[in-house]
């Protein structure tokens, strides 16, 4: 049973944020949080089944960074096509050849995440249908001379020009962005903290 009278008592006025993405970063900055950002160098996981991989990687990185007895939370987001899963793009070929492969068809993007203390946390995930259009190959060249796919899970970034390859969604958007905002302050609930405080 978490402490949650002792979690109350702490100073909670910083997240630290363990993640290299601009879009998560943006997206805490938007709401007003007050986030440390931390840039951890992990290799990252694949492993058979996507919510395994997007747990396991996010744990990892949230025990890859020691603060003491602080707030923080790390993540992890994965594509899933046809039983396989799909990382970030090694580079630009391998880029093409993810977009090609998404083309006109459904895809499954999982973003999980662990949020709390050093030995008092929350993991869970969340999972987004997405829809590509089918695109040509000059299209799909188009998209990547704006270098979108630099470091995205499945080579495209949907709050950006991604969005044009994108033909509908089913579930929540901001999971697609790399950060499922409204499990992640159930979450913060959970933990018996009012993220109004963090604002």
């Amino acid at each position: 049973m978490r402490d949650t009278n002792n979690i109350l008592q702490r100073k909670m006025n910083e997240l630290y944020i363990i993640t290299k993405s601009p879009a998560r970063i943006s997206l805490l900055k938007n709401l007003g949080l007050d986030i440390e950002v931390i840039n951890l160098d992990i290799k990252e996981k694949i492993l058979r089944d996507p919510v395994e991989t997007v747990l396991t990687n996010a744990l990892e990185k949230f025990k890859g960074y020691s603060c003491g007895n602080c707030l923080k939370a790390s993540f992890d987001t994965v594509i899933f096509l046809e039983s396989r899963i799909i990382g970030k793009p090694k580079g630009r070929r391998d880029a093409f050849r993810i977009l090609k492969l998404l083309s006109g068809k459904m895809h499954k993007v999982y973003t999980g995440f662990v949020v709390g203390y050093e030995n008092n946390y929350i993991k869970d995930y969340e999972c987004t249908k997405v829809y590509f259009r089918r695109l040509t190959d000059d299209e799909i060249y188009w998209y990547l001379s704006k270098n979108e796919y630099i470091g995205a899970a499945g080579a495209y970034r949907i709050q950006g020009y991604g969005k044009l390859l994108v033909e509908k969604i089913e579930g929540d958007y901001f999971n697609v962005v790399g950060l499922p905002l409204v499990k992640f302050f159930a979450a913060l609930y959970q933990l018996g903290i009012d993220y109004r405080k963090l604002i």
